[in-house]
């Protein structure tokens, strides 16, 4: 049996491996390629709506359904996602805080995590606590 990773930064490094891993695998299917140019094409501007939205809008929106619904995996794509699109941290935790208020406790954890792995990225500390903050801020009225 597999050992569990102890920290945030060995666990996301085990979903960075995973990742690769899967995308070698499933690079051989044609259903597979065709989602990721799908996704892609859609996340870069490609839905055909006038004035729709860019594609900070998108992963952020994307960020925001992971954090409530999502598994650590996509959490993490979101928030890489959500950083390489050029969202600041302050728009990242804008979203996470939405996620957080809809998404009630099933959320909370998540969130947590969302915000470890935007410290992590930054090479920081603490987002998690202030993600915390926030929460019980929001407990009290």
């Amino acid at each position: 049996m597999a050992k569990l990773p102890d920290t945030i930064t060995q666990k996301i490094q085990s979903y960075c491996d995973n990742r690769a891993a899967g995308d070698s695998n499933l690079s051989q299917s044609h259903i597979y390629k065709q989602l990721v140019d799908m996704t892609n094409k859609f996340l870069q501007g490609g839905s055909g709506r006038k004035d729709g939205m860019d594609m900070k809008q998108k992963v952020l929106v994307l960020l925001g359904i992971h954090a409530t619904h999502g598994t650590d995996q996509a959490i993490h794509f979101s928030v890489t996602g959500a950083l390489q699109a050029g969202c600041s941290p302050e728009q990242i935790h804008d979203a996470l805080e939405l996620a957080l208020l809809t998404g009630g406790g099933q959320a909370v954890a998540r969130v947590q995590f969302a915000s470890n792995v935007l410290d992590h990225y930054r090479g920081a500390a603490g987002g998690g606590k202030a993600i915390m903050a926030f929460a019980e801020h929001v407990q009290r009225g």
